[in-house]
């Protein structure tokens, strides 16, 4: 598709409702080439909003994070890997409190609790507390899951065979390493971003606009509006591309908001009001049109 087309095409799909009489008259592979051209460029401008207003805010938060749990760990505290097990030499479990990150909600309030006297999933889930998001027992470890309840794995399947301990003293002379990692990790987070949404976000941003395209077209029908499925679907995929620019360029003051979905079934109502007087071509019109 051609920059001036895209363009073109761009502004009419967001200012102009009349112009969706004339989506009713191109080809769906206009459309799709349209759709995948403008969520691309939105994968690149998302990924440069987070650049700007997120990154920074991530950043600060796990350096300090790194810096707090070298703090807080306890001066007398070793922790030890045998190879086979987890051994430490103070009785009371070791909890590490989540990272600050920015818009974080419905966390456990740990995310890390070290118990080597948990040995069973059952010493959780009896418990009946959500404690942590992970917890390190002696020889298993216990993730939460999202719908409740836990998933344990052998810690022999996660750590190295070799023995190893952890102090404070061993944590402080590490700490320049992890920050240096962190730096490393945070440089290559856009570019995953950016491909993440363009990979997985937009696939299943389409999936389920074609499936509210069924409703729309139900809709449609009853009201009497002469239009199939194929082009009710078309018009839905260009609104989409409407919604989702206001979606991200908002998304640092409407993140509790479903944006999307407002901006979406909103400019659907209004885009189909403007089409309320389609009325389809008899076999006699399209003959007359044709011969003129």
């Amino acid at each position: 598709m051609r920059p001036g087309t895209f363009w073109n095409t761009l502004v009419n799909s967001i200012s102009n409702p009349k112009y969706y009489l004339d989506v009713l008259n191109v080809s769906s592979w206009f459309t799709i080439r349209f759709l995948i051209a403008s969520y691309f460029l939105l994968a690149l401008m998302s990924g440069v909003l987070f650049v700007i207003f997120d990154l920074p805010k991530l950043r600060s938060s796990l350096t300090s994070f790194l810096d707090e749990a070298v703090a807080n760990f306890p001066d007398q505290q070793q922790i030890s890997w045998t190879g086979l097990q987890l051994e430490t030499t103070q009785e009371e479990p070791y909890f590490l409190a989540f990272p600050k990150l920015p818009d974080a909600q419905g966390l456990p309030p740990q995310l890390l609790e070290l118990n080597t006297q948990v040995t069973d999933i059952n010493q959780i889930s009896q418990s009946g507390e959500e404690r942590s998001l992970v917890v390190a027992g002696e020889r298993q470890l216990f993730v939460s899951q999202p719908g409740g309840g836990w998933s344990d794995l052998p810690l022999t399947d996660i750590l190295t065979t070799d023995r190893f301990t952890i102090t404070k003293e061993s944590l402080e002379a590490a700490l320049p390493s992890y920050h240096r990692q962190l730096q490393t990790t945070l440089r290559a987070l856009p570019f995953f971003f950016v491909l993440l949404f363009f990979l997985i976000s937009f696939p299943l941003r389409v999936f389920n606009v074609v499936i509210d395209s069924i409703v729309i077209f139900f809709i449609v029908r009853l009201i009497g509006l002469p239009l199939g499925y194929k082009k009710v679907a078309q018009i839905s995929l260009h609104v989409t591309v409407v919604a989702e620019l206001l979606t991200v360029l908002t998304a640092n003051i409407t993140r509790s908001i479903p944006m999307f979905s407002l901006a979406f079934w909103g400019y659907t109502l209004f885009i189909y009001w403007n089409l309320r007087n389609v009325k389809a071509l008899t076999p006699n019109e399209v003959e007359r049109l044709n011969r003129e």
